[in-house]
């Protein structure tokens, strides 16, 4: 019925179509297959969470104006944090980016085929999701271009050299000046460029650069998020505000009654105890701060409540300075 050409090709592409998540059905034996390929939708990134001085520049100008939460960015967006500035900005809901204080970079291209970055200068956290085999993650400075695979990786751009710091997966990197000289960037390694020359011989990242970086890793977020804040505080093991917490909850009642958002207000705990006194404690206490904007008159319909425990930490809980940062309040907006 079909020459071998022709099954080769009918082949080839089935095989593709079950590599990118298709579907085949076979009816019966009289006829044909019935393909079903992937339905894939790009969606805009877009600045899911703000903090400190930040700026953004839109494409075409050269102007730089104040970022809003939620601005979706289209290619070639330029992105600028100053001394106390942070952005997260959400490419996809697993491909998700920091960009520390003192940084600069571009979004070269955002597409359902290909995202690349351009760090000018500073430092971005990167969280990659290939969300198909031959979709490129590319993110370049001066000095080099890395090709990623889908891993957590932290770029770090200073005075002329680029270090690599792969968390975890394989990275291809190599300087443009040298496209020859790649290197296989593997698990807890890191490579510095500099401008003129190969990437050095990966070394091992030190403990603590290891636990620095996945805590901030971890914490980047894939909801808009309003404000993150360790201020609100607490009567020890209650879900009784402290007196000393009230002028915040005055300001932040004054930016919500300001704004038409639903917000969703989460407690998280320290890892201390049973999950299950953690998780009561942690919902208590988000009833109680959303108690307080409503007691002051915004309507209880446009809060929603939730408590996670200690699943869900930014650092680790063998100090107390970790304790008191997994211990906080998020407001993250709902759509």
């Amino acid at each position: 019925m079909f020459n071998r050409k022709t099954v080769i090709v009918i082949i080839s592409i089935i095989s593709f179509i079950l590599l990118s998540g298709g579907i085949i059905l076979t009816l019966n034996r009289k006829e044909l297959l019935l393909i079903q390929a992937p339905v894939l939708f790009h969606e805009a990134a877009y600045i899911s969470y703000i903090s400190g001085e930040s700026y953004i520049r839109l494409p075409g100008t050269d102007k730089w104006n104040e970022p809003e939460l939620g601005q979706k960015l289209s290619p070639e967006t330029g992105l600028k944090t100053m001394a106390d500035g942070e952005m997260d900005i959400r490419i996809t809901s697993e491909t998700l980016l920091r960009i520390d204080n003192n940084s600069l970079l571009v979004l070269s291209e955002s597409t359902l085929k290909n995202l690349s970055i351009t760090l000018k200068e500073g430092r971005l956290f990167g969280r990659f999701h290939r969300m198909f085999s031959n979709q490129k993650l590319q993110v370049s400075t001066d000095e080099i271009i890395a090709g990623i695979r889908g891993t957590d990786l932290v770029f770090e751009a200073r005075k002329g050299e680029t270090t690599v710091y792969a968390l975890s997966g394989i990275t291809e990197v190599y300087n443009p000046d040298f496209p020859e000289s790649r290197l296989l960037l593997s698990f807890q390694k890191k490579t510095r460029i500099k401008k003129e020359a190969t990437p050095s011989q990966p070394e091992a990242m030190s403990s603590r650069e290891i636990q620095e970086f996945q805590e901030v890793l971890n914490a980047i977020h894939n909801k808009k998020v309003l404000l993150v804040t360790r201020a609100i505080q607490f009567k020890a093991d209650t879900d009784i505000i402290l007196e000393s917490s009230l002028p915040i909850l005055e300001n932040l009642y004054k930016q919500i009654a300001r704004t038409k958002y639903s917000l969703e207000i989460t407690g998280h705990t320290a890892d201390i105890g049973s999950a299950n006194a953690q998780y009561e404690l942690s919902l208590k206490r988000s009833r109680a701060v959303k108690d307080y904007f409503v007691e002051k008159g915004i309507s209880h319909k446009r809060f929603r409540v939730s408590g996670y425990g200690g699943s869900r930490p930014v650092s680790d809980n063998l100090t107390e300075e970790g304790r008191a940062r997994n211990r906080r309040v998020e407001f993250l907006i709902i759509e």
